[in-house]
């Protein structure tokens, strides 16, 4: 499920009562509306160490920003080899 799509269409207005039922095994509107940011220790020093890719991450939007940490760490629990790649990219 893509739980910014989701607080999109909330946002929007378009989302029904039905589509939300669906849902509501894997996200609640009232607790995820307001989800923070969690950033690991470790990732956060990884991004902060390369300037370029800090200044980028810096600028994008708070719901960007939870879209490119997911898939980092996704990528952490379940390919650490691609995990260390990316951190050489950036």
């Amino acid at each position: 499920m893509n739980r910014e799509r989701v607080r999109e269409l909330i946002k929007e207005d378009k989302m029904t009562k039905w589509g939300l039922e669906a849902i509501a095994h894997a996200f609640n509107p009232k607790t995820d509306k307001d989800e923070k940011l969690k950033i690991s220790s470790s990732t956060l020093k990884a991004l902060q160490a390369n300037k370029e890719a800090w200044k980028y991450f810096q600028k994008m939007s708070p719901a960007y920003r939870r879209i490119r940490i997911a898939y980092i760490d996704g990528y952490r629990k379940y390919n650490a080899d691609i995990y260390k790649k990316l951190w050489r990219i950036l």
